[in-house]
């Protein structure tokens, strides 16, 4: 009779002596879980996958960003004799963001030439910088615009470009020379 009893008391004893050591285990896991950091929920199922970028609709907003880095440049240039290395990013720039009907050379040239005369050094702009951006762009795919819109920018960039300080004849250069581009890509 003593081995059943016996038997049960080291069954017990093994039984007790396994827990602590599986807590144990249990605690490690947790620790480890813990230091790789938190888990991110499965999906759900059915649930749609993150869209797809639009390749044309990303190169739109790289075009903007760098048309901003680019006035960004001549913002900060010397305002009594900018760089002519400026021009080039900006002329690139420009050039590329003509989605339709491209513009001539000549004309993104003489943009180029008054814009840069217009803005060099007039840090006051830097605010207005993404927006001139935004519009510069726009104005460069005028195929894109009604004439009521492209009014409205040609405006705002000749309100922008007084309120800074540019000189009207330097300003009236700017919007005759992006109005003949914007011609240029109806």
């Amino acid at each position: 009779m003593k081995t059943p009893g016996l038997i049960l008391a080291l069954g017990l004893m093994f039984a007790a002596a396994a827990a602590p050591a599986q807590n144990f285990n249990i605690a490690k896991q947790q620790a480890r879980n813990a230091a790789d950091g938190p888990t991110p929920p499965p999906p759900l199922p059915g649930s749609p996958a993150a869209p797809a970028v639009n390749p044309a609709l990303a190169a739109t907003l790289q075009n903007i960003s760098n048309l901003g880095t680019d006035i960004a440049a001549l913002l900060d240039a010397d305002a009594a004799n900018p760089d002519a290395a400026l021009k080039m990013p900006l002329l690139n720039d420009l050039a590329q963001a003509a989605q339709g009907a491209k513009p001539s050379k000549e004309s993104l040239q003489k943009f180029a030439d008054a814009f840069t005369t217009a803005v060099a050094g007039k840090k006051s702009l830097h605010d207005q910088q993404a927006r001139l951006g935004q519009w510069l762009h726009a104005l460069c795919n005028c195929s894109h615009l009604t004439d009521t819109q492209q009014a409205t920018l040609t405006t705002g960039l000749q309100k922008i470009l007084a309120h800074a300080g540019v000189a009207k004849s330097d300003a009236d250069n700017v919007i005759e020379a992006i109005k003949a581009v914007a011609a240029q890509t109806k």
